[in-house]
């Protein structure tokens, strides 16, 4: 592959997680839900990286987790935006 080609497929994955959450608490609060999003990823990606910090076959880095939030903070601004123009029952 290419160098950094891991960051793109952490960024796209958690872009997936941000957007399932957005679109799981938009009905609601549509800016909480995308700061709900973007926090789940901070978490769920901290806990990750700890965990392969702690594994002897991985290792944690602190730019897996960055791509991680950017990740989740780009796919809940994209249901965000989707959301915004649909009427809200």
């Amino acid at each position: 592959m290419f160098p950094g080609f891991d960051k793109v497929l952490h960024a796209g994955f958690y872009a997936v997680l941000g957007l399932l959450w957005v679109r799981a608490l938009a009905p609601r609060r549509l800016v909480g839900a995308l700061l709900i999003g973007t926090l789940v990823g901070l978490i769920w990606g901290g806990f990750d990286e700890w965990m392969q910090s702690r594994s002897w076959v991985r290792e944690g880095d602190l730019m897996d987790l960055a791509a991680d939030v950017v990740g989740a903070a780009a796919g809940g601004w994209f249901a965000f935006r989707t959301l915004l123009g649909r009427p809200r029952s």
